[in-house]
């Protein structure tokens, strides 16, 4: 058989798949450029509105008499003092959790099953991890497992003050790590575990799994945990709201959802709080296939 182009069949189809990689390419390379080009003009967009906001302020201080600027002297070193005192009440409370606070693992160990992007975008879920820790009044012992290969070149990469985290940060792997406790002591959290978490226990380790696939390692963590041993549970999110869609979340709002049941222990405060009303179920929306 011949194509349309005179040539033959298999050859014509080995044409048609490079013609579609290669417009795949041209749009990304144009998706890219794109993206490059937003972020340069929101880059520019807030540049302007800080210098916008400096002009308005040295045009205030230059119309202000002498006393007017002793009295704007002593509020701004008064707010400036309020805002160290409270960086250093955080970073004691911070201190004191890594000591005696509830342990929560965030399982690094999926590397291989993320692509540049996905790595990318777990690295920033685990910025939003630390900083909902950082603000929060009962803050947890964060403990970064598996932070190995490409998961520690993109972390150090994208977050230049990782270092100056006060988190527990290893390579081991959660069961390394805590090889001289009991497995009874370790829990993963997963959508697909039968057992429903009723609350945090003190002496209980939780672990959540970093991991962005966008569903295409369905049940990794619990076949995981299965393996190794290790119990399993997930949120009692039924018992309190629908979801529009699947109970996988992603890992920051798990991990935000433990950090706010230890402030205000109570799920359906932390869930409320935590999960965005876009996945909520609208009362009397049928279910979605």
């Amino acid at each position: 058989m011949i194509c349309r182009q005179n040539l033959p069949v298999e050859k014509c189809k080995a044409h048609f798949r490079c013609k579609i990689l290669l417009l795949l390419f041209v749009s990304m390379i144009r998706y890219e450029a794109k993206k490059k080009l937003r972020k340069e003009q929101e880059k520019m967009k807030r540049k302007a509105v800080r210098e916008k906001k400096i002009a308005e302020s040295q045009a205030a201080l230059s119309k202000m008499s002498e006393e007017e600027l002793v009295a704007w002297r002593e509020a701004r070193a008064m707010k400036v003092a309020e805002r160290q005192k409270e960086r250093e009440e955080r970073r004691n409370r911070l201190q004191a959790a890594i000591k005696s606070g509830q342990r929560i693992v965030i399982d690094l160990e999926f590397e291989n099953l993320m692509t540049d992007n996905e790595l990318k975008s777990i690295s920033q879920q685990l910025a939003y991890c630390y900083g909902a820790n950082t603000r929060a009044p009962v803050p947890a012992h964060l403990i970064l497992s598996g932070v190995k290969g490409k998961m520690l070149e993109r972390l150090n990469c994208q977050m230049t003050g990782i270092g100056n985290w006060l988190v527990t940060l290893t390579q081991e792997s959660y069961i390394d790590y805590f090889a001289k406790l009991a497995k009874g002591q370790l829990v993963y959290l997963t959508a697909d575990s039968p057992y429903e978490i009723e609350e945090l226990e003190t002496d209980k380790i939780y672990i959540v799994g970093g991991l962005v696939d966008r569903n295409r390692h369905k049940g990794v963590c619990f076949d995981k945990a299965q393996s190794q041993g290790i119990a399993t549970a997930r949120l009692p999110i039924g018992e309190y709201m629908k979801l529009a869609s699947s109970q996988v979340m992603c890992t920051n709002h798990v991990v935000e959802i433990l950090i706010r049941w230890l402030e205000l222990r109570d799920w359906e405060g932390a869930f409320k709080a935590v999960i965005p009303t876009r996945k909520r179920k609208v009362d009397g929306e049928e279910d979605r296939v």
